[in-house]
């Protein structure tokens, strides 16, 4: 299991670089996915996050580097403690 994320605004952000990353790859759509899914994270509610994750990573092809960040989201999104 990988590290939580120290508060919801660390996940917004970490998933919000991501879809930057996503965008200078060009996979606008994907980013655009990322960042709808951001706007969502609260302390009580992350899980758009792991769905977006999992569904750019099913539909598009990234790089490691994106792929890993993707993981490490849904990871976090899909656990009971994403924070701390």
């Amino acid at each position: 299991m990988t590290e939580g994320f120290a508060s919801p605004s660390t996940l917004r952000e970490f998933a919000l670089e991501t879809a930057l990353q996503l965008r200078a790859a060009g996979r606008t759509e994907a980013s655009e996915v990322m960042e709808a899914a951001a706007t969502c994270v609260t302390s009580s509610g992350w899980e758009w996050l792991g769905a977006a994750a999992a569904s750019i990573r099913g539909r598009f092809q990234v790089s490691g580097l994106v792929a890993a960040r993707l993981a490490r989201i849904r990871e976090a999104a899909t656990s009971q403690q994403p924070y701390g």
